[in-house]
């Protein structure tokens, strides 16, 4: 590759990088990395190929990270022509499972993606769910799986089983990898059975008090205090999220429909979750709105 014109216009880029505050040792180290392909350069088709020969010089993770940083810089500035913008530099090879899948398994992730912000899940909880799902999808494809349809028992059970037999990863990361199969059964061969091999394990919740015993006696205190204080309307919404530990979105969207009276439930679909929820409708906050 031609690093001519990197060399050319590198007073630019490291006047850039002091004018933006980057630290002098960053620069520094920049210029070093410089100097390297101004040597060197010629005997490389490209930064990716530069980078890996640099990164064989060491046995330090952390150097080879750097080296990573340093020639990402260079390339975005030199390929892309674009300036580096913030302190963290611009990696040069994608981080995360999702970056090394095949075509067939990367659509299949992104069509659940589209699906869940359509849906209103919130960004963090659809990359969290991509980024895990992906380490799975990228197991199977390095055991030689090119799509679900290859996938078989003991592939699964390879990922999700830990050395001792027993379950590698949390039943919170075993759903969320289930949801997102599920959002392909209809149109991706194999996610259904894949599904179906996935490991079954107990959900485990623990209940944390939030509020100390004398919060909830204030609060309590407030909500049946003077008459006229509070609205009945707003009563009602604290005696729900106070006794049954509804977030407030869901009180919010909350319709008389869903009370079912007989027996004694609130119907839901979590806002945050999209997930159908039967809450045990207790009696002060039953009779709260009731009185509403």
């Amino acid at each position: 590759m031609e690093f001519g014109n990197l060399l050319a216009k590198s007073e630019a880029l490291i006047k850039h990088l002091g004018d933006a505050g980057y630290s002098a040792s960053y620069i520094v180290h920049l210029k070093v990395e410089i100097r390297w392909l101004e040597r060197n350069g010629s005997a490389f088709d490209s930064y990716e190929e530069a980078c890996r020969a640099r990164e064989a010089e060491t046995d330090s993770p952390g150097q080879k990270k750097h080296y990573r940083v340093m020639f990402g810089t260079l390339k975005k500035f030199h390929v892309d022509g674009a300036l580096p913008e913030g302190r963290q530099g611009s990696p040069l090879f994608p981080r995360g499972a999702y970056h090394s899948l095949n075509d067939w398994y990367r659509s299949l992730v992104d069509g659940f993606a589209e699906s869940a912000r359509e849906r209103g899940l919130a960004e963090s909880t659809v990359k969290t769910m991509v980024g895990n799902c992906s380490c799975f999808l990228l197991a199977m494809q390095l055991r030689g799986r090119e799509t679900l349809a290859d996938v078989v028992e003991k592939d699964v059970l390879s990922f999700f089983a830990g050395p001792d037999g027993g379950p590698a990863f949390s039943s919170a990361y075993t759903r969320q990898v289930d949801r997102v199969l599920e959002s392909a059964e209809d149109g991706w061969d194999g996610a259904r059975r894949t599904r179906e091999l996935l490991p079954r394990q107990k959900t485990r919740r623990r209940n944390i008090q939030y509020l100390q015993p004398e919060e909830v006696r204030s609060v309590r205190s407030a909500l049946d205090g003077e008459v006229g204080a509070l609205s009945l309307r707003d009563r009602a919404m604290g005696m729900l999220m106070l006794q049954t530990g509804m977030r407030g979105c869901d009180v919010v969207a909350l319709t008389f429909d869903m009370v079912d009276w007989n027996r004694e439930v609130i119907h839901i679909v979590q806002a945050k979750t999209s997930v159908p929820l039967a809450i045990p409708l207790p009696v002060a906050a039953g009779n709260a709105i009731f009185d509403y």
